[in-house]
């Protein structure tokens, strides 16, 4: 008997419930010899459950860059020499685990030490599988300001919870 909104699965694909055919389908041994004829009744898939909350790191510097607490960079000379840099840092969720997709992560620069480049400063998560999370980039040009200090600052907004995660990066322009 077979209830119509029961859940079942179709082993011969016919598209309906059938019922069975009294045969046993699974590995039968007598005395040292067993069967191997099975039924399979799953699947494989990969399942990753990724938390919420961001783990957020910068992972290198580049350019003009002076790697320390804060950060250093030159200011630029406005109307003559232009300072950039690169920023390398590494988003995963609290497990080590790639964020669930649909995640944004946004990267901004406070105003008095210079901008980050329109093409680095935002990215959405897709799928992923991979351990360790994402490895992004963004690119930095220095203001005119000389002697400023303010922050870089990374957003990471998961899409389920809305969860926000930041992660500011002290930055100088002597």
């Amino acid at each position: 008997m077979h209830d119509p909104a029961e859940y079942f699965l179709d082993f011969n694909k016919n598209g309906m419930w059938d019922a069975g055919d009294g045969t046993f389908k699974g590995i039968t041994c007598s005395g040292t010899s067993c069967s191997t004829t099975t039924l399979a009744i799953n699947a494989s898939h990969l399942i990753i459950m990724s938390t919420a909350g961001a783990n957020v790191a910068m992972t290198a510097v580049g350019g003009q860059f002076t790697a320390g607490n804060p950060l250093t960079i030159p200011h630029s000379v406005s109307g003559g020499a232009t300072n950039s840099g690169t920023i390398t840092y590494n988003v995963r969720d609290l497990n080590g685990n790639p964020m669930a997709a649909g995640t944004t992560i946004a990267v901004a620069a406070d105003q008095a030490i210079g901008a980050i480049s329109a093409s680095t400063n935002s990215w959405t998560i897709g799928c992923r599988e991979a351990l360790g999370g994402e490895t992004l980039t963004a690119g930095f040009t220095s203001g005119t300001n000389a002697g400023a200090s303010g922050n870089i600052t990374i957003t990471v907004t998961s899409p389920g919870t809305r969860t926000v995660t930041l992660l500011f990066i002290p930055v100088s322009t002597p």
